[in-house]
């Protein structure tokens, strides 16, 4: 694509980001749940929310800097439906028993699984779809005007100043 430009790695780093927040919060959840001070508990549930955040923000900033304001707003939609509708679809492919007193925590698999697929459907479709902007000077003709300072071999310092018109 001559005419775009792609800068969907800024937001691809900021998903990466919030991807490795995520993972350690449920890694630590993991391994130990049993915090005496709390202090723990708090840790993990900083990190999901620093993580939550760097996903639902992050990649609808960058639209917002490079001066894409409906992409801004398309990725904060397809960020906040896709997991809603990828849980939905998790938990309903859940077979329950009827509710009881062993119920538990039945269908909550399937919820974050779908949930998960449909942030990193999401991450994706962003990244890839929406962060090209088009390229600043690529019509033939435009004027520029430059600045440049420059030290030449015999030590004089020069400003040169450049342009096309």
């Amino acid at each position: 694509m001559a005419g775009r430009r792609w800068y969907g790695w800024q937001a691809s780093s900021v998903d990466a980001g919030a991807a490795t927040l995520w993972v350690t919060s449920i890694t630590m959840l993991m391994i130990d749940d049993s915090y005496d001070d709390g202090g723990g508990e708090r840790l993990v549930q900083g990190l999901s929310v620093a993580g939550g955040v760097g996903y639902l923000a992050g990649a609808p900033t960058f639209h917002l800097v490079h001066r894409r304001p409906w992409h801004a707003l398309g990725s904060f939609g397809m960020r906040a439906v896709l997991p809603i509708l990828g849980g939905a679809i998790g938990l309903n492919t859940q077979s329950c028993p009827p509710p009881n007193a062993d119920y538990g925590n039945c269908g909550a698999s399937g919820l974050l699984a779908g949930a998960a697929v449909g942030a990193v459907l999401a991450m994706a479709l962003d990244d890839s779809l929406l962060a090209w902007e088009p390229r600043k000077g690529t019509e033939r003709g435009a004027r520029q005007l430059g600045v440049s300072p420059v030290l030449s071999k015999d030590g004089r310092r020069e400003l040169r100043v450049f342009g096309t018109f």
